[in-house]
């Protein structure tokens, strides 16, 4: 007989696979020592595997080459269960010329957009601005030029050295708006000219620094009248790319001419806002799942029945930082006591977590898949993990596993499917949250390469 390792060689197949056909019933070792664990594998079981592989190429889901593998299947069920995956395969192929058909219109719908679109939104980084300025309630936004004049008779004798030789050159001055909402009239602006050194306030004239942020800005050519168009281009690109607005917008008047005229088509006038990215405090809500996907290695995310599975393990509520260092320990430990107990692992080791906290103690529970039997002993307690139905998928990274969980929960939730969780006032309770270490450093001994599979229970 060969070891694991010899037998994947052999097979050439990955130890983390056959593990995990293992711990699916699919391909179980011929023996596994009571004492070490270790997993014995006979030449003769290499067909079965070929048959496993071929049939997991073509397409079939582990489920079906389960029942393919455990019935005794007749050329006749076989020859239908091909012509199922068949039709499955022309229905998918279907689908995917009809997605691609819309992504072309898309694709065509952008370029005509681009074509009548004058306005180009970009994020950039501005530094701290020094500013004089007179801000107030105003009728409307029309009247806001009329508080350039006292905000430089504010400045008065300081003109020189605070503006410079050509105070109202391009570039020098701009308004605030600080409204959260769309007024017509009632509106909160401000006035304002950039400072080269601080002034004393004067009046309502107020010096103030605008801290450094992050802007989504664009380019106004034209006259005052039409402005709103970029606000409008602006507001849109926030919107479209999940940002949100963290202070006032500002109108910075790059080029002007006397007498002022609202509608003077050469004006030029650069539209700021400050920005941040939304990143929800909830795990789930980290990122758009595409998004978490173009920068991760993940399967797909797939739905399974999964039937009851008896472990053994230690509960614990710890801080989420120190998981890295206390799930070895936990492993550790309940392994020892499967030695002492002359029993052994089933499976691959695991980590469930019971009620989720970022902020505070995590509810886990780091064990070993056991055949049932076996009775709590100490710290380690005698568990199962519940039958039903999972949604799961394998991630790449050991460092990545609130990105891996948030393509599998982000999914979910755009197929509008809902977790077997509730509220608890420790956190967010789950019937049945696991992460199964496919890989280690026996398998590699870079964890950026390790295997990691979420599998969550959903609601019946």
């Amino acid at each position: 007989m060969f070891k694991i390792g010899e037998f994947s060689k052999l097979a050439q197949v990955p130890v983390p696979t056959l593990r995990y056909y293992d711990q699916m019933g699919l391909l179980k070792p011929l023996e596994v020592d009571r004492f070490t664990g270790y997993r014995y594998y006979s030449a003769s079981q290499l067909p079965l595997l070929h048959r496993i592989l071929v049939l997991r190429g073509l397409g079939f889901s582990l489920e079906q080459i389960s029942a393919a593998l455990t019935e005794d299947m007749t050329t006749e069920q076989m020859r239908g269960m091909l012509s199922l995956r068949h039709a499955q395969i022309n229905q998918q192929l279907e689908e995917a010329q009809n997605q691609l058909h819309e992504v072309e219109a898309r694709l065509q719908q952008i370029e005509h957009e681009r074509e009548i679109n004058t306005y180009d939104v970009m994020l950039k980084s501005v530094e701290p601005l020094l500013v004089a300025l007179v801000r107030t309630i105003l009728p409307d936004h029309s009247v806001v030029g009329s508080l350039f004049k006292e905000v430089y008779d504010g400045i008065g004798p300081h003109v020189a050295e605070a503006l410079g030789p050509h105070p109202g050159q391009a570039g020098q001055t701009l308004v605030l708006w600080y409204d959260t909402e769309f007024k017509d009239r009632d509106v909160d602006g401000a006035a304002a000219f950039m400072l080269r050194c601080r002034v004393p306030d004067n009046g309502r004239m107020k010096v103030e620094e605008l801290p450094a942020c992050t802007v989504a800005a664009t380019v106004h050519h034209g006259s005052y009248n039409t402005i709103n168009e970029a606000h409008e281009a602006v507001l849109t690109w926030i919107e479209a790319h999940d940002y949100r607005i963290v202070g006032p917008d500002r109108e910075i008047y790059l080029y002007n001419s006397a007498p002022l005229s609202r509608d003077n088509p050469t004006y030029v006038t650069e539209i700021q806002y400050p920005v941040e990215k939304i990143i929800s405090a909830r795990i789930y809500d980290i990122l758009p799942t595409l998004q978490r996907r173009l920068t991760m290695n993940t399967t797909e995310p797939k739905i399974e029945n999964r039937p009851e599975q008896p472990t053994v393990g230690i509960r614990t509520q710890i801080p989420h930082h120190e998981l890295p260092n206390i799930i070895p320990q936990l492993l550790d430990e309940t392994e020892a006591w499967l030695h002492e107990q002359g029993a052994a692992q089933t499976g691959i080791p695991f980590i469930r977590y019971h009620v989720i906290n970022m902020e505070g103690d995590m509810d886990i529970e780091v064990g070993w898949p056991v055949a049932a039997g076996l009775t709590s002993s100490g710290r380690v307690k005698a568990d199962v993990i519940p039958a039903g139905r999972y949604a799961s998928l394998i991630y790449t990274d050991v460092a990545k596993g609130i990105e891996g969980n948030s393509v599998l929960i982000g999914w979910a939730k755009e197929q509008g499917m809902e977790w077997d969780a509730w509220n608890v006032p420790a956190g967010h309770a789950f019937a049945s949250r696991v992460e199964y270490f496919l890989d280690g450093p026996d398998d590699d001994p870079d964890p950026a390469n390790w295997r990691t599979e979420v599998a969550i229970k959903l609601a019946d």
